[in-house]
Protein backbone atom coordinates (compact mmCIF):
# COMPACT_ATOMS: atom_id res chain seq x y z
CA UNK A 1 0.00 0.00 0.00
CA UNK A 2 2.82 2.35 0.92
CA UNK A 3 4.47 1.60 -2.45
CA UNK A 4 1.28 2.51 -4.33
CA UNK A 5 0.99 5.76 -2.33
CA UNK A 6 4.58 6.77 -3.25
CA UNK A 7 3.87 5.99 -6.90
CA UNK A 8 0.78 8.22 -6.90
CA UNK A 9 2.75 11.06 -5.26
CA UNK A 10 5.45 10.68 -7.94
CA UNK A 11 2.89 10.85 -10.75
CA UNK A 12 1.30 13.93 -9.18
CA UNK A 13 4.68 15.69 -9.06
CA UNK A 14 5.35 14.89 -12.73
CA UNK A 15 1.95 16.27 -13.76
CA UNK A 16 2.47 19.40 -11.62
CA UNK A 17 5.95 20.05 -13.07
CA UNK A 18 4.65 19.56 -16.60
CA UNK A 19 1.93 22.14 -15.98
CA UNK A 20 4.50 24.61 -14.66
CA UNK A 21 6.72 24.11 -17.68
CA UNK A 22 3.76 24.68 -19.96
CA UNK A 23 3.05 27.97 -18.23
CA UNK A 24 6.71 29.09 -18.38
CA UNK A 25 6.96 28.37 -22.11
CA UNK A 26 3.64 30.02 -22.90
CA UNK A 27 5.13 33.08 -24.64
CA UNK A 28 4.73 34.31 -28.19
CA UNK A 29 7.67 33.63 -30.47
CA UNK A 30 9.77 36.65 -31.44
CA UNK A 31 8.56 37.96 -34.80
CA UNK A 32 9.99 41.47 -35.18
CA UNK A 33 12.43 42.09 -38.03
CA UNK A 34 15.69 43.98 -38.36
CA UNK A 35 17.15 44.36 -41.83
CA UNK A 36 19.65 46.58 -43.60
CA UNK A 37 22.73 46.93 -45.76
CA UNK A 38 26.44 47.34 -45.06
CA UNK A 39 27.43 50.24 -47.34
CA UNK A 40 30.93 51.00 -48.59
CA UNK A 41 31.61 54.64 -47.67
CA UNK A 42 33.97 55.15 -50.59
CA UNK A 43 31.81 53.73 -53.39
CA UNK A 44 28.31 54.22 -51.98
CA UNK A 45 27.52 50.61 -52.92
CA UNK A 46 26.78 47.58 -50.72
CA UNK A 47 29.94 46.01 -49.34
CA UNK A 48 30.19 42.82 -51.37
CA UNK A 49 31.74 40.27 -49.07
CA UNK A 50 30.91 36.68 -48.12
CA UNK A 51 28.26 35.08 -45.94
CA UNK A 52 29.21 35.42 -42.28
CA UNK A 53 32.13 37.79 -42.95
CA UNK A 54 30.85 40.06 -40.18
CA UNK A 55 28.23 39.95 -37.46
CA UNK A 56 25.41 42.16 -36.26
CA UNK A 57 25.42 42.58 -32.49
CA UNK A 58 22.10 43.17 -30.69
CA UNK A 59 21.91 44.45 -27.11
CA UNK A 60 18.42 44.79 -25.61
CA UNK A 61 18.73 47.81 -23.31
CA UNK A 62 15.60 47.54 -21.17
CA UNK A 63 16.82 44.54 -19.17
CA UNK A 64 20.46 44.01 -20.25
CA UNK A 65 20.70 40.33 -21.19
CA UNK A 66 23.67 38.82 -22.98
CA UNK A 67 24.14 40.20 -26.52
CA UNK A 68 22.73 38.32 -29.49
CA UNK A 69 24.51 37.97 -32.84
CA UNK A 70 23.61 37.11 -36.40
CA UNK A 71 25.48 37.21 -39.69
CA UNK A 72 25.31 38.90 -43.06
CA UNK A 73 24.64 37.81 -46.62
CA UNK A 74 27.19 37.85 -49.43
CA UNK A 75 25.49 40.82 -51.12
CA UNK A 76 26.15 43.06 -48.10
CA UNK A 77 22.65 42.84 -46.61
CA UNK A 78 21.49 41.38 -43.30
CA UNK A 79 18.08 40.14 -42.14
CA UNK A 80 16.69 38.70 -38.92
CA UNK A 81 12.93 38.12 -38.50
CA UNK A 82 13.09 36.47 -35.06
CA UNK A 83 13.67 39.38 -32.68
CA UNK A 84 11.64 40.40 -29.62
CA UNK A 85 10.13 43.88 -29.65
CA UNK A 86 12.30 46.31 -27.71
CA UNK A 87 14.89 49.06 -27.57
CA UNK A 88 18.29 47.89 -28.81
CA UNK A 89 21.85 49.00 -29.32
CA UNK A 90 23.02 47.56 -32.66
CA UNK A 91 26.51 47.27 -34.10
CA UNK A 92 28.16 45.80 -37.20
CA UNK A 93 31.47 44.29 -36.15
CA UNK A 94 34.30 41.85 -36.87
CA UNK A 95 34.27 42.62 -40.60
CA UNK A 96 36.97 43.71 -43.06
CA UNK A 97 36.51 47.39 -42.29
CA UNK A 98 37.53 50.05 -39.79
CA UNK A 99 35.67 49.30 -36.51
CA UNK A 100 32.59 51.45 -36.00
CA UNK A 101 32.71 53.70 -32.94
CA UNK A 102 29.33 55.46 -33.13
CA UNK A 103 26.60 54.05 -30.91
CA UNK A 104 23.31 53.29 -32.68
CA UNK A 105 20.08 52.69 -30.77
CA UNK A 106 16.83 51.67 -32.44
CA UNK A 107 13.35 50.60 -31.41
CA UNK A 108 12.68 47.29 -33.14
CA UNK A 109 8.99 46.90 -33.83
CA UNK A 110 7.47 45.31 -36.92
CA UNK A 111 10.00 45.66 -39.75
CA UNK A 112 12.84 47.99 -38.79
CA UNK A 113 15.56 49.00 -41.26
CA UNK A 114 19.01 50.36 -40.54
CA UNK A 115 22.09 50.65 -42.77
CA UNK A 116 25.69 50.79 -41.62
CA UNK A 117 28.28 52.84 -43.54
CA UNK A 118 31.77 51.36 -43.22
CA UNK A 119 35.30 52.04 -44.44
CA UNK A 120 36.70 48.84 -46.02
CA UNK A 121 40.38 48.23 -45.44
CA UNK A 122 41.01 47.34 -49.08
CA UNK A 123 39.52 47.41 -52.56
CA UNK A 124 40.47 44.82 -55.16
CA UNK A 125 39.99 45.52 -58.84
CA UNK A 126 40.23 42.89 -61.58
CA UNK A 127 42.08 44.46 -64.49
CA UNK A 128 42.10 41.47 -66.88
CA UNK A 129 40.70 37.94 -67.13
CA UNK A 130 41.79 35.58 -69.89
CA UNK A 131 40.51 32.03 -70.52
CA UNK A 132 42.64 29.66 -72.60
CA UNK A 133 41.77 25.97 -72.92
CA UNK A 134 41.35 24.70 -69.31
CA UNK A 135 43.21 27.63 -67.74
CA UNK A 136 42.31 31.14 -66.71
CA UNK A 137 44.63 33.99 -65.77
CA UNK A 138 43.38 36.89 -63.70
CA UNK A 139 45.21 40.16 -63.11
CA UNK A 140 44.26 42.59 -60.37
CA UNK A 141 45.43 45.44 -58.18
CA UNK A 142 44.87 46.41 -54.56
CA UNK A 143 44.06 49.89 -53.27
CA UNK A 144 43.29 51.35 -49.86
CA UNK A 145 41.72 54.58 -48.67
CA UNK A 146 42.43 53.79 -45.02
CA UNK A 147 45.95 52.26 -45.08
CA UNK A 148 45.63 51.34 -41.39
CA UNK A 149 47.41 47.98 -41.39
CA UNK A 150 49.93 46.05 -43.46
CA UNK A 151 48.48 43.80 -46.14
CA UNK A 152 48.98 40.14 -45.16
CA UNK A 153 48.26 38.24 -48.35
CA UNK A 154 46.15 37.91 -51.49
CA UNK A 155 44.37 34.80 -52.76
CA UNK A 156 42.28 33.57 -55.66
CA UNK A 157 39.02 31.77 -54.84
CA UNK A 158 37.19 29.43 -57.22
CA UNK A 159 33.88 27.63 -56.77
CA UNK A 160 31.13 25.87 -58.73
CA UNK A 161 28.55 28.42 -57.59
CA UNK A 162 28.45 32.19 -57.25
CA UNK A 163 28.88 31.75 -53.49
CA UNK A 164 32.64 31.96 -53.56
CA UNK A 165 35.18 33.11 -51.00
CA UNK A 166 37.33 31.86 -48.15
CA UNK A 167 34.46 29.80 -46.75
CA UNK A 168 33.16 28.52 -50.10
CA UNK A 169 35.76 27.36 -52.58
CA UNK A 170 37.22 24.36 -54.34
CA UNK A 171 40.47 23.84 -52.48
CA UNK A 172 42.21 22.21 -55.46
CA UNK A 173 41.84 25.46 -57.38
CA UNK A 174 41.98 27.97 -54.53
CA UNK A 175 45.32 27.13 -52.94
CA UNK A 176 47.35 29.94 -54.49
CA UNK A 177 48.42 32.76 -52.20
CA UNK A 178 50.72 35.76 -52.50
CA UNK A 179 52.44 36.56 -49.19
CA UNK A 180 52.58 40.35 -48.82
CA UNK A 181 53.35 40.55 -45.11
CA UNK A 182 56.88 41.88 -45.65
CA UNK A 183 56.05 44.16 -48.60
CA UNK A 184 55.81 47.90 -48.03
CA UNK A 185 52.25 49.20 -48.41
CA UNK A 186 53.17 51.70 -51.11
CA UNK A 187 54.61 48.87 -53.21
CA UNK A 188 51.51 46.71 -52.63
CA UNK A 189 49.29 49.45 -54.02
CA UNK A 190 51.54 50.12 -57.03
CA UNK A 191 51.80 46.50 -58.19
CA UNK A 192 49.57 44.54 -60.57
CA UNK A 193 49.25 40.93 -59.43
CA UNK A 194 48.38 37.78 -61.35
CA UNK A 195 47.03 34.30 -60.62
CA UNK A 196 46.89 31.41 -63.09
CA UNK A 197 44.44 28.58 -62.37
CA UNK A 198 45.00 25.44 -64.44
CA UNK A 199 43.44 22.03 -65.12
CA UNK A 200 39.84 23.15 -64.83
CA UNK A 201 37.26 20.67 -66.10
CA UNK A 202 35.94 21.05 -69.63
CA UNK A 203 32.34 22.06 -70.12
CA UNK A 204 32.06 23.50 -66.63
CA UNK A 205 31.14 26.99 -65.43
CA UNK A 206 33.14 28.33 -62.50
CA UNK A 207 32.97 31.49 -60.43
CA UNK A 208 36.05 33.28 -59.18
CA UNK A 209 37.21 36.36 -57.37
CA UNK A 210 40.34 37.55 -55.65
CA UNK A 211 40.66 38.64 -52.05
CA UNK A 212 43.21 40.25 -49.77
CA UNK A 213 43.33 40.90 -46.04
CA UNK A 214 45.22 43.14 -43.66
CA UNK A 215 46.90 42.49 -40.33
CA UNK A 216 43.81 43.58 -38.42
CA UNK A 217 44.20 42.34 -34.82
CA UNK A 218 40.50 41.40 -34.48
CA UNK A 219 39.16 39.67 -37.57
CA UNK A 220 41.65 39.36 -40.46
CA UNK A 221 38.77 38.94 -42.92
CA UNK A 222 39.15 39.23 -46.69
CA UNK A 223 38.10 42.18 -48.80
CA UNK A 224 37.07 40.98 -52.27
CA UNK A 225 36.88 41.92 -55.91
CA UNK A 226 33.69 41.47 -57.87
CA UNK A 227 32.73 37.90 -58.82
CA UNK A 228 33.51 36.80 -62.38
CA UNK A 229 32.08 33.86 -64.29
CA UNK A 230 34.53 31.53 -66.02
CA UNK A 231 33.16 29.20 -68.71
CA UNK A 232 35.54 26.43 -69.76
CA UNK A 233 34.76 25.19 -73.30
Amino acid sequence: MRHIFKLLIGLLLIVTNSSCLTEIDNYSEPNETLKGTIIDKFTGNPLITETGALRIKLEELSWSPSPEYFGNKQDGTFFNSKIFKGHYRITAENGPFVPLTDTVEVDIKGVTSHDFVVEPYLHLNITDLQIADTTFTVKFNITSETDMYNVLDAKVFVNNTSFVGSGANIQDYSAQKIDLSTTLSEMVYLTEYSFKVTQLKRGRTYYMRVGARVDDPIAKKYNYSEIREVKIP
